[in-house]
């Protein structure tokens, strides 16, 4: 086991209880919470920091991956959804949550497990860059 699955467990047996934290200790928690994306950004922009731009700008590895995600995933996903002939606010949902860029985790699950962190972060990076004229065109499409 590791600290989110003990983590997720025991926040799955509160909720299961209906157990009411207390709010001296619930205040505290969503401050912690509120700093997880923030915090997990300038760790994948440290960890890209040691990377040369040059490597990331021209490795077109990096644009297959973004590519695979923003746009390949988010299509395939659009194509299962009609199959099941699912419509609507709940397939244009599901198909722009499909195309969102590679979570920031990403870089630090690499550091953890001893992975390559420089094209996780850089993944990171381009993915979350191109997301900015992708997602809203898809929105486009989808609304």
């Amino acid at each position: 086991f590791n600290i989110n699955v003990i983590a997720a467990i025991a926040g799955f047996v509160l909720f299961l209880f209906s157990v009411k934290i207390p709010e001296i200790l619930a205040i505290p928690m969503r401050m912690i919470g509120g700093l997880t994306t923030p915090l997990a950004m300038v760790v994948t922009g440290a960890m890209l920091a040691r990377t040369p731009i040059r490597s990331v700008v021209g490795d077109w590895r990096l644009y297959a991956v973004s590519a695979l995600r923003l746009l390949v995933w988010p299509a395939i996903t659009a194509v299962v959804l009609r199959l099941f002939g699912v419509s609507g606010q709940l397939y244009a949902i599901t198909v722009i949550v499909a195309a969102m860029p590679s979570a920031s985790n990403t870089s630090m699950i690499a550091e953890v497990y001893g992975g390559d962190t420089g094209t996780a972060s850089s993944i990171v990076f381009m993915t979350t860059l191109f997301s900015v004229v992708t997602i809203p065109l898809l929105a486009i499409l989808l609304v």
